[in-house]
């Protein structure tokens, strides 16, 4: 996912059909969980500024 070159208004959207499609493809939950940890503490990070 490359989130510099996606609009802003549309990166929520892009994270989570990433995460569905990851959930689809039988990710392991690790991975997926992983991946969901990631965009929460980056989403926390952009917030804390």
């Amino acid at each position: 996912m490359h989130a510099q070159s996606v609009p802003e208004e549309h990166r929520d959207i892009d994270v989570l059909h990433h995460i569905g499609q990851r959930i689809a493809a039988a990710d392991p939950l690790h991975a997926v969980l992983k991946l969901v940890v990631e965009v929460v503490s980056s989403l926390n990070h952009e917030f804390h500024q």
